[in-house]
C-alpha cells in the first residue's frame, strides 16, 4: 500500500475515532449527568471554545501548508516560529480567559468553568498540524486512539452521578491533553532553532493566519453565539437539549462525509491532469447523492424523531424532539456545501467565494439572535440556526451558477416524490396504530417499512435505478500522483 492510501485509510480511521467513540458515550452522558448539568457543560465549553478558537487564529492550517511546502533545517526552523506564535497567542487567550471568570459573575459552578481552562492548555500543546505537514498521519491516529479510548472507558467507570461534572471535564479535557504533551515532547529537540528564528517571518506568519482565520471563526460563532445567548439568559435546559440535537446532525453529517478527502484527492487529480470533465462529472453525482441522501434523513427524522430522541437521551428530553425536527434541514445543507466549496470552490483556488458566505451567515446569526432569542428561547435559535445554513448554501450557490446544469432536477423531485409517498404511507399506518406498543418497536418498524418502500419504489423506476447504478462508480480507485 502506498503512502498515499495510507494516509487516507488513517485519515478515515480518525474520523471514525473522532466521531464514533464520542457519539457512544451521548446517551450515557445525557441520562447520568442530566439535562441541567449537560446544559451547564454545553454552556461552559462554548465560552472556553470561545477564547480557545479565536487565540488559534489560523495558525493550524497555515502551519500544515508551510510544512508540507518545506524541508530540511527549513522546516524546523518554520515549525518552531509558527508553534512559538501559536503557543504565545494561546497562552494570552488562557490568562484573559481566567481574568474573564474573575470578572464575570458565572451564574453557575464557578469550579466546572474553571476546570473548563484545560480546553485552552491542551490547545496550547496540540502540535498536530506539524505531523499532518509531515504526512505522518499514522502518529496522529495511533495518538486519538488511545487517547478516545481511554477517556471512553474513564467515562463509563468514574462518571456515574449527576455531580460527577467536573470528573467528566477532567476525563475529556485531561485526556487531550496527555496526548497533546506526549506528541509535543517528541519535538522538543527542534526548539533549538529558536536562536534562527526571525521577526520579518513571525510578522508574515501572524499576517497570513489572521486571513485563513476569518472561515474558522466565523463558523464558531454562528454555531455558538445562540448557545451563548441560551446560558445568558438562563435557558439552560434549553440549551442543554439544543446542544444534544447538534451533536447528533454533527455525529450524521461527520459519518455521511467520510468520502470527502478521498473524493477531494480524486477531483484536485483530475484538474492537474486537466481532466475538467471527469471532475465535474465526480462533483455533479456528489451534489445529486447527498442531496438525495439528505432528503432521506430529514424525513427519517421527521418520521421517528420522537422514538429515537426517547430511545437515545431519554425522557428528560422532550424539547430536543421539537428541536430536531427543526435542526433536521442542517445536515442536507452541511453536505451540499462541503461539496461546492471544498470539492469545487477550493480546488479551483475560490476561497475567498467559500470564505465569503461564512462572513455574512455569521453577520445574520449575531443580528437576528441578538434581537429574537432571548424572547422566544430555543426554539428560535434552532429556526435562526437553521435559515443561517440556507443563506450560507445560498450564497455559495450564487457564486458558482455552474453548478446548476450538475443538478438533475428530475431525478432530485422522483426522489422527493418517493419519499413523500412512503412517508405518508406508515404515517396513515401508524395513525391506526394496529395494536403496537414499545417505543422501541414502533421506531423499528417505521423506519424499516419508510425504506423498504422508498427502496423498492426506487428500484422499480428506471432513471432512479440509473442513478443508484451511476453513482456505484462514485467511490472507484482513487488515482494516485505518481
Amino acid at each position: 500500500m502506498n503512502k498515499t492510501f495510507k494516509n487516507i485509510f488513517y485519515v478515515f480511521l480518525q474520523q471514525f475515532v473522532n466521531t464514533i467513540l464520542p457519539f457512544l458515550t451521548i446517551p450515557y452522558i445525557a441520562r447520568v449527568l442530566g439535562v441541567e448539568q449537560n446544559g451547564v457543560y454545553s454552556y461552559s465549553l462554548t465560552i472556553v471554545n470561545l477564547f480557545a478558537v479565536f487565540f488559534a487564529l489560523g495558525f493550524a492550517v497555515y502551519g500544515t501548508n508551510e510544512i508540507a511546502q518545506s524541508t530540511g533545517e527549513k522546516r524546523n526552523i518554520k515549525y518552531i516560529e509558527i508553534q512559538v506564535l501559536r503557543m504565545s497567542c494561546l497562552i494570552v487567550g488562557l490568562v484573559l480567559f481566567l481574568c474573564f471568570l474573575n470578572m464575570y459573575k458565572i451564574p453557575y459552578d464557578i469550579t466546572v468553568f474553571s476546570l473548563q481552562s484545560l480546553v485552552i492548555l491542551s490547545s496550547i500543546f496540540d502540535n498536530s498540524w506539524y505531523y499532518q505537514g509531515t504526512g505522518n498521519f499514522k502518529k496522529i491516529v495511533t495518538r486519538n486512539i488511545v487517547v478516545k479510548i481511554v477517556g471512553t472507558l474513564s467515562i463509563f467507570l468514574f462518571v456515574k452521578h449527576p455531580e460527577d461534572l467536573d470528573i467528566y471535564i477532567i476525563l475529556i479535557s485531561g485526556s487531550q491533553l496527555l496526548g497533546n504533551v506526549i506528541l509535543f515532547v517528541e519535538t522538543i529537540h527542534l526548539f533549538k532553532y529558536l536562536k534562527l528564528i526571525k521577526f520579518k517571518n513571525l510578522w508574515r506568519h501572524l499576517k497570513v493566519s489572521l486571513v485563513l482565520f476569518l472561515p474558522n471563526i466565523s463558523v464558531f460563532i454562528y454555531s455558538s453565539f445562540d448557545k451563548l445567548l441560551l446560558g445568558h439568559i438562563g435557558d439552560i435546559e434549553g440549551l442543554s437539549n439544543y446542544q444534544q440535537v447538534q451533536r447528533i446532525i454533527t455525529f450524521a453529517y461527520a459519518f455521511l462525509i467520510i468520502p470527502s478527502p478521498v473524493l477531494i484527492q480524486k477531483v484536485a487529480f483530475l484538474r492537474s491532469k486537466i481532466k475538467h470533465k471527469e471532475a465535474d462529472s465526480i462533483i455533479s453525482k456528489g451534489l445529486n447523492f447527498y442531496s438525495i441522501v439528505g432528503l432521506l434523513v430529514i424525513f427519517l427524522i421527521l418520521l421517528s424523531s420522537k422514538e429515537f430522541i426517547t430511545l437515545f437521551l431519554g425522557d428528560e428530553y422532550n424539547q430536543a424532539v421539537k428541536l430536531f425536527i427543526l435542526v433536521s434541514p442542517v445536515l442536507l445543507f452541511k453536505c451540499i456545501g462541503t461539496v461546492i466549496g471544498l470539492w469545487y470552490l477550493v480546488p479551483l483556488g475560490k476561497n475567498k467565494l467559500h470564505s465569503f458566505p461564512l462572513v455574512i451567515g455569521t453577520v445574520f446569526s449575531v443580528m437576528i439572535n441578538s434581537l429574537i432569542t432571548p424572547y422566544f428561547g430555543v426554539v428560535s435559535a434552532a429556526v435562526i440556526f437553521t435559515l443561517t445554513e440556507l443563506i450560507v448554501i445560498f450564497i455559495q450557490l450564487i457564486y458558482s451558477r455552474n453548478l446548476f446544469i450538475f443538478i438533475e432536477l428530475k431525478t432530485l423531485l422522483l426522489f422527493f416524490t418517493i419519499f413523500l409517498i412512503s412517508f405518508m404511507i406508515v404515517k396513515i399506518i401508524f395513525l391506526r396504530g394496529y395494536g403496537i406498543d414499545g417505543i422501541l418497536l414502533i421506531g423499528f418498524l417505521k423506519v424499516s417499512l419508510f425504506l423498504i418502500f422508498s427502496i423498492t419504489t426506487s428500484l422499480c423506476i428506471q432513471t432512479t435505478r440509473c442513478f443508484i447504478k451511476d453513482i456505484n462508480g462514485l467511490l472507484k480507485k482513487v488515482p494516485h500522483r505518481p
